[in-house]
């Protein structure tokens, strides 16, 4: 397995949290019932997972090489994803 596929993979295992996230919220909105059990693993899996794990290889590993290839960070797609990172840290805190 490639680095990038790796990294693809842990994307596809990140979007299917937050999908989970996204029904459970549903499910609050209807009135069937807070799960904050299912609340508290998905921030915890963000916080160590998504952001301790993944985007910690992302911002050692994958940005530099890309920006060692050319790939420019201000103004191009590392420093967009880099600002996505920090957004989403604001948001699980």
């Amino acid at each position: 397995m490639t680095a990038t596929t790796a990294l693809r993979s842990e994307h596809e295992r990140i979007l299917s949290v937050i999908a989970c996230l996204r029904l459970a919220c549903d499910a609050a909105r209807r009135e069937d019932g807070f799960d904050a059990q299912t609340f508290r693993q998905g921030l915890d899996f963000i916080r160590n997972y998504a952001d301790g794990w993944h985007h910690a290889k992302e911002e050692v590993h994958l940005f530099p090489a890309l920006e060692a290839a050319g790939v420019p960070r201000d103004g191009g797609p590392v420093g967009v994803m880099l600002q996505e990172h920090v957004i989403g840290r604001s948001h699980v805190g």
